[in-house]
């Protein structure tokens, strides 16, 4: 009886597909047709169905016809819903997408957008790019990295010297992450298609989240104006968490700690001074208390560090913050060199400081 059922819920659920397909078949003869408002309305239907389990389904068998289709609409009057199609889509099935090299097709209309100073789809280009990153395929393509090279980051990866600060200002990235440095380091402004979207750049922090988690990217951080541009995101209240994370990844490669503790980098800094509260006083009580490494030799080297003391105000109320530095601390104390550079920025007052000003019992 049972085996009964089954073949009619089989046979019923193929009768469904089929007819699916057909509807399907259809509406996208309906984008190929020769009349621009067809094709827009058509797309306009589409982007209703896009996210549906038939649909991805439907697109993944026909994917050299649907997602041909769909990519040529970047360029048509209707490339606003083709767009859209394509971010939702890009949540389905990056790795199709990846593979018909919609990365370098993005960054081509960015670039084309740039020059021409007529329209800003920046903020879907940039959604997209952050669906595809997810895929380590999509980030390689980011980093322009030869299928030679991607497995070398980690290999290659031995202590390095204390960089000179000229070669600390040799900015070594490719062509796709510096376009979406440039991008994020222009002032925050609001997203021109979706006004609810106060940053329409706040993507890219997901984008570098993504891009600094594997080995291979190390290489493209070594420098220190770089990194000084990072810190300077971590002013921007919506942005703060999301480059946290990004330090939090780039900290785990110690081929980066002589960029990230060089002294003409202030990363740590930044860092630090989102936990500490600069009072009326405060900083000679702090750097007056010895630290227990310190103590022991007569002197203390611990105090405070200037430019944690001009960065600072009162301590983040954010959660999220205060438990991604706690993150970063407890991983780069863990590391010999990373834990000495650390009291010499006078981590210890801060940490003291910290508690001292923290009212949530949750920090973990």
């Amino acid at each position: 009886m049972e085996e009964e059922v089954d073949e009619g819920k089989k046979e019923r659920d193929k009768r469904s597909s089929n007819h699916d397909d057909s509807l399907y078949d259809e509406l996208f003869s309906l984008i190929c047709a020769d009349k621009e408002i067809v094709k827009k309305e058509a797309f306009k239907i589409l982007l209703g169905l896009i996210d549906t389990e038939s649909m991805v389904a439907y697109i993944q068998r026909n994917e050299k016809k649907c997602l041909k289709i769909l990519i040529s609409g970047l360029n048509s009057d209707y490339e606003v819903v083709a767009l859209q199609c394509l971010v939702n889509l890009s949540a389905h099935i990056p790795k199709e997408l990846i593979r018909r090299n919609l990365i370098e097709i993005v960054f081509d209309l960015l670039r084309d957008e740039e020059e021409a100073q007529e329209r800003s789809h920046t903020e879907l280009y940039i959604m997209l790019v952050a669906n595809l990153s997810r895929e380590k395929a999509g980030l390689y393509k980011i980093l322009d990295l030869p299928e030679g090279q991607k497995q070398e980051g980690e290999k290659q990866e031995q202590p390095q010297p204390q960089p000179q600060p000229q070669e600390s200002r040799e900015l070594a990235v490719s062509h796709y992450l510096n376009k979406l440095l440039h991008l994020f380091s222009k002032p925050i402004v609001t997203a021109t298609i979706n006004k609810q979207v106060t940053d329409k750049y706040f993507f890219i922090a997901h984008i570098l989240i993504n891009v600094s988690s594997v080995k291979e990217c190390a290489h493209f951080f070594k420098s220190v104006i770089l990194l000084n541009m990072l810190s300077k995101q971590m002013l921007q209240q919506e942005r703060c968490a999301a480059v946290l994370q990004c330090v939090i990844n780039l900290c785990m490669s110690e081929t980066l700690h002589p960029y990230i503790f060089h002294e003409e980098c202030n990363l740590m800094p930044r860092v630090l001074s989102l936990v500490y509260t600069r009072e009326k006083g405060s900083n000679d009580e702090f750097a007056a208390l010895p630290s227990i490494a310190t103590s022991q030799k007569g002197a203390n080297k611990d105090s405070v560090h200037p430019l944690i003391l001009d960065m600072s105000t009162v301590l983040t109320p954010s959660t999220d913050v205060k438990n991604r530095v706690m993150i970063l601390l407890r991983n780069l104390f863990s590391r010999e060199l990373a834990r000495q550079k650390l009291r010499s920025y006078g981590v210890e007052h801060v940490l003291r400081n910290w508690l001292l000003h923290e009212k949530n019992t949750g920090i973990t």
